[in-house]
C-alpha cells in the first residue's frame, strides 16, 4: 500500500525522518480525506465518551 502523500516534492536529504512541509506546497485534498475526517470525528466522539466511562476509569486505574 502506497502512504498518501501530503505535500509536492520529495524531502529535502537533510530533513528526511522528520516531520514538516520544509517549503513544500500541500496537495490538494481528496474525496477520500473527507471520508478519514468523518472516521476521526466518529473515533473521537467515542473516546471522549469512553474517557469519562466510570467502568474504563476504574479498569485504567488497574492497569
Amino acid at each position: 500500500m502506497q502512504q498518501d502523500q501530503k505535500y509536492d516534492g520529495l524531502v529535502p536529504t537533510d530533513k528526511k525522518r522528520s516531520s514538516g512541509s520544509y517549503g513544500r506546497q500541500e496537495l490538494p485534498r481528496t474525496s477520500e480525506d473527507e471520508v478519514k475526517a468523518a472516521a476521526a470525528r466518529i473515533f473521537k466522539q467515542k473516546w471522549d465518551n469512553t474517557r469519562v466511562n466510570p467502568d474504563y476509569i476504574t479498569l485504567k486505574k488497574l492497569v
